[in-house]
């Protein structure tokens, strides 16, 4: 009887350390499902945060770059404008926020044919010729005092060398030698041009706008 008693008490005790197991792994578990099912709760709100941004991100980044790529950037040219009109216009140009876009340009003579005298070392000898050639009536006479032919004298120009060529014998040309044909670059014409890169149609309107007091100069297409 006594080991009979035992033996239950044994049963007992198991039973009871059974049961608190039982518990204190069910408590566990569920303090642990709490905590993972918050992360998991907290990483669900988390992306969809992200996926509520991302639609409104694709909206302005494609629209933006749209309407960048609808404004078509033009090239223009102002002009011409003396050099002593320059001033006057930057001015102008500030004004209208305009005088970071301008860059000058010297407008160049077409290349000509010349029957030419010279080169010589100062410019005492040019402007005594110019001056005898005048006398003589030959009003096309010019001096040549920059550039790869100074010091020269200019005493007719012509489109062609064949048209230089035939002048220098058709008796009209001074009887000196030393005259002879050669080619004259383009030269700066003592006028500028203003270029304006990259401009919006608004930045055209406001180049636009200044073609009013300057009615000499004309607004075009670098192209």
């Amino acid at each position: 009887a006594g080991l009979t008693t035992g033996t239950d008490r044994m049963k007992g005790l198991l039973a009871v350390l059974t049961v608190v197991l039982a518990g204190a792994a069910a408590f566990y578990l569920m303090q642990d499902a709490s905590q993972y099912g918050a992360l998991r709760l907290e990483g669900r709100a988390s992306v969809a945060l992200l996926r509520d941004d991302a639609p409104l991100q694709a909206t302005a980044g494609p629209t933006a770059r749209s309407e960048t790529a609808s404004e078509t950037l033009r090239c223009v040219l102002f002009g011409p404008f003396a050099h002593k009109d320059l001033p006057g216009v930057q001015e102008r140009l500030t004004r209208s926020g305009l005088l970071q876009k301008a860059v000058v340009a010297d407008r160049f003579l077409p290349e000509r044919f010349i029957a030419y005298l010279g080169p010589y070392d100062n410019t005492t000898a040019v402007r005594a010729f110019v001056k005898q050639f005048r006398q003589q009536g030959i009003r096309t006479v010019k001096p040549i005092l920059e550039g790869e032919l100074s010091y020269g004298v200019e005493i007719a120009s012509f489109s062609s060398r064949e048209a230089a060529e035939k002048y220098l014998v058709s008796g009209r040309a001074p009887d000196m030698k030393g005259i002879k044909v050669t080619n004259r670059l383009g030269e700066p014409s003592g006028q500028v041009d203003l270029v304006f890169n990259a401009v919006t149609s608004e930045e055209e309107d406001r180049i636009r706008n200044l073609t009013k007091l300057y009615p000499a100069a004309e607004l075009k297409s670098c192209y």
